[in-house]
């Protein structure tokens, strides 16, 4: 975590002191808002569009990287698209990696009736919503038998200590499917997306 820039470490002699650096913490407040969510916003159909030119193989994947986790979607090598994002946070990500003068932004609107099945399927594609449906539907099934078990168990048995243990089992493995959603607006999601089950 260190080598990636998510935590800064400090010695004093033969001891190591670790905190989230800068890099980190506005990483974990990104994902706290994916985590903790409670609903999507309306989506007012417009797109932001980031063209990149003269970046090198590794970086472009790097920032690639990056903006996937904030929900982009790769439309072409160098063309990512993301329907609903906060410009300011996006020139921040740019910035803190050193490419925001090689990065184009463009915005674009789609209108949505004339050609709703051909942009779902492009976003099903890009998006890799198939791959991500999945991973709910993994969570879901894992998860779902403990609904009825819950509900039968005598209160004794739901101590405190026990509830808090299930609720951390619960967010520690939903955490790691939402962090991969790209959180796009439903009227873009496949007709059975299990994200909002």
């Amino acid at each position: 975590l260190t080598k990636e820039g998510w935590l800064d470490v400090s010695r004093i002699g033969r001891r190591s002191f670790y905190r989230l650096s800068d890099k980190g913490l506005r990483l974990t407040r990104r994902a706290e808002n994916k985590i903790y969510r409670a609903e999507l916003p309306a989506w007012d159909g417009k797109w932001l569009l980031l063209l990149s030119e003269g970046l090198d193989k590794t970086t472009l994947a790097d920032v690639k990287k990056q903006l996937i986790w904030q929900g982009f979607g790769t439309l072409a090598p160098s063309l990512m698209a993301s329907p609903s994002q906060n410009l300011a946070d996006v020139q921040s990500l740019l910035h803190d990696a050193g490419v925001a003068e090689n990065v184009i932004f463009f915005e674009a609107h789609s209108p949505l009736a004339l050609s709703r099945a051909a942009l779902r399927s492009r976003v099903e594609e890009c998006w890799q919503l198939t791959e991500q449906n999945a991973m709910y539907e993994t969570f879901i099934n894992s998860f779902r038998p403990l609904l009825p078990l819950l509900k039968e168990a005598p209160p004794e048995d739901l101590t405190p200590e026990r509830c808090f243990q299930i609720q951390l089992l619960l967010i520690h493995f939903y955490r790691r499917v939402v962090l991969k959603d790209p959180l796009l607006p439903e009227e873009l999601l496949p007709a059975h997306w299990a994200g909002q089950s």
